[in-house]
């Protein structure tokens, strides 16, 4: 068998080799120094790499989720066509005042948002924001955080849909 190794990206300045050998993973922490840290940077996807096809509900896979309760589902959907121009002014702020600690908190909620509705794709744009804001320059974040901007909406309107809720 051979050794395979993936690189993890866990904090600013460490990173994690996992070796997978015959008897399994090992994990391995080193210190990165800044020129690997700004390859690293590079090398994250972009959110324009990462959405490649439209939000689709898929309701089903949402209310096993939830029990085939149809009251909580109700409930995510007006929780989120409620908080979604909050979410989007809260990217925005923290854009324009290059916070990169407030970008990736906001960028961790997201991703959890679009995860409730089952939206891998735009889970993972905000990952990708999450861990690039850890490096502390937003500049580069502008196209990103459009998208995933682009993308919250694109989800409320299909959710608006979805419940009937006018828009």
């Amino acid at each position: 068998m051979r050794w395979r190794a993936t690189v993890s990206v866990a904090l600013p300045a460490a990173w994690m080799v996992m070796f997978q050998n015959p008897s399994g993973w090992t994990n391995c922490w080193r210190p990165l120094r800044p020129a690997t840290l700004n390859k690293l940077h590079k090398a994250l996807p972009s959110g324009r790499e990462i959405v490649a096809e439209a939000f689709v509900l898929d309701r089903r896979v949402i209310l096993d989720r939830l029990g085939g309760d149809q009251d909580i589902l109700a409930m995510m959907l007006d929780m989120y066509l409620q908080d979604v121009d909050n979410n989007c002014a809260a990217l925005d702020a923290a854009m324009a005042a290059s916070d990169a600690k407030t970008l990736q908190r906001e960028a961790h909620t997201i991703k959890g948002l679009l995860s409730t509705f089952s939206d891998d794709a735009g889970a993972a744009m905000a990952f990708a924001i999450e861990q690039k804001a850890k490096f502390g320059n937003t500049v580069v974040l502008t196209d990103d955080v459009a998208a995933l901007r682009a993308r919250l909406l694109e989800v409320a309107g299909v959710l608006q849909a979805e419940s009937g809720v006018a828009g």
